[in-house]
């Protein structure tokens, strides 16, 4: 009976070393499995964070090199050659209040403006538009400004003007529009264009857990 009872004793022994030793043996498997899961899980969430920032980074990019960037280069060089006819004429204001006629300029001064109206403003003025209206879905923002529709406006008044004086149809053109120049228009795409760049500077690394990388 002793026998009997101590080889039971024994039996549960063993039972409970063998339970003791499968315990470990899955823990063994669970541990780096869960390790495992949660590296899997860091690195799915590390590239969708990092494909994200490299998404916007690719719309600031073209942003600046398709719409804002030529557009801004194009002001600043309209901006040169409109200094260079104020130093032919001697004065920054060309018509004056009551005198916003063509016929009203010398004639010297009459040729220097329909010069630079031709060469220079309508081409600069029409590239501009041309870049407008084929990258409008990269505008920044919900909606165009104000601004905008103040330069279109302004912009294709002119170019209805001059082209009616081109098909001799007449009209009252003073090779010039008819609508004010929206200064606005150039602190905002100046502005903006300052605004993405220091955006695409941003956008160039990402933090991630203490690291930088490269977008």
């Amino acid at each position: 009976m002793q026998e009997l009872y101590s080889f039971t004793l024994m039996d549960v022994f063993q039972v409970i070393i063998g339970a003791v030793g499968l315990l470990f043996i899955i823990l063994g498997w669970i541990i780096p499995y869960k390790q495992n899961i949660k590296e899997q899980t860091r690195q799915r969430k590390f590239e969708e964070q990092l494909e994200i920032k490299r998404w916007k980074k690719a719309h600031v990019d073209d942003q600046i090199r398709l719409l804002y960037g030529p557009i801004s280069q194009l002001l600043g060089e309209q901006n040169v050659i409109r200094h260079f006819v104020s130093l032919q004429f001697g004065r920054d204001i060309i018509f004056n209040e009551g005198k916003d006629k063509l016929s009203d300029l010398e004639e010297k001064e009459q040729r220097i403006w329909v010069h630079y109206v031709i060469t220079y403003v309508l081409p600069y003025q029409q590239k501009i538009l041309s870049i407008l209206r084929n990258n409008q879905h990269l505008m920044e923002g919900d909606e165009w400004p104000d601004c905008y529709k103040a330069y279109m406006e302004y912009t294709l008044a002119w170019e209805y003007l001059q082209n009616q004086k081109d098909n001799e149809v007449p009209n009252y053109y003073e090779y010039k529009s008819i609508f004010n120049y929206p200064v606005e228009f150039n602190y905002y795409i100046s502005s903006t264009t300052s605004k993405l760049l220091e955006m695409q500077k941003e956008l160039e690394t990402i933090e991630i857990d203490g690291s930088l990388y490269s977008c």
